[in-house]
């Protein structure tokens, strides 16, 4: 089982997400804030942390950066269904911060799930 942390400010979409990745086989945790979920990595470090793009307060650029100072070896999937930027730049712009892979909104909860998957795999091939 591969442990999750989901960060999406969308309520309905985080529980969505979190109940078929469920019944997909992992261990999801979610929070809708970006200071929370770090806080959350800080306690117990996900096998992989998926976050939104765009979020009040603590974004997922925030996020990205500080998790690549302070776990550079996490992977990390970035999800946006864009918003004032076209969802191509933000998602450019998250590869170019370090994102390990990127989605667009919206997301196949069973293409996540093997995306999930794949990245923890190759996270415990190299650990």
């Amino acid at each position: 089982m591969t442990d999750v942390l989901l960060i999406d400010d969308d309520e309905l979409l985080r529980g969505t997400l979190e109940q078929g990745l469920a019944q997909h086989g992992h261990v999801v945790r979610t929070t809708g804030d970006g200071a929370a979920a770090l806080a959350m990595i800080a306690a117990a470090p996900p096998d992989v942390l998926v976050s939104d793009m765009l979020m009040p307060r603590t974004d997922g650029v925030e996020v990205l950066r500080e998790v690549r100072r302070r776990w550079p070896a996490l992977p990390v999937v970035i999800m946006s269904g864009g918003g004032m930027m076209p969802q191509a730049d933000l998602l450019t712009m998250a590869r170019a911060l370090g994102a390990t892979e990127t989605l667009t909104k919206p997301v196949r909860i069973a293409a996540l799930s093997a995306l999930i998957d794949r990245l923890s795999k190759r996270e415990a091939a190299g650990s």
